[in-house]
């Protein structure tokens, strides 16, 4: 396997378990909060780090505010079978 550096295939181990290893992050897309606020920056840091040393994947969600995000975000996560979000 090293010799030919295989690496498992994400789709086929996400058929055969149920699971995708990654979890959601849902966040609020607004200039004033998400591209100008550190804090998103460092939690999206600090959340990375621990899904990593997992080896999980993180799939942002950017939701607009007042537009039905929690359906998005459902809908979404649903649809690529995220195995949790953080909202």
């Amino acid at each position: 396997m090293e010799e030919l550096r295989y690496v498992p295939n994400a789709s086929a181990r996400q058929l055969a378990t149920g699971r995708s290893d990654t979890i959601g992050l849902a966040v609020p897309f607004s200039r004033q909060y998400f591209l100008s606020d550190e804090f998103f920056t460092e939690l999206i840091r600090g959340i990375l780090s621990i899904t990593s040393e997992y080896g999980m994947g993180l799939q942002l969600f950017l939701c607009h505010p007042g537009e039905n995000g929690n359906e998005q975000i459902i809908t979404a996560a649903r649809q690529q079978k995220i195995d949790g979000v953080i909202a």
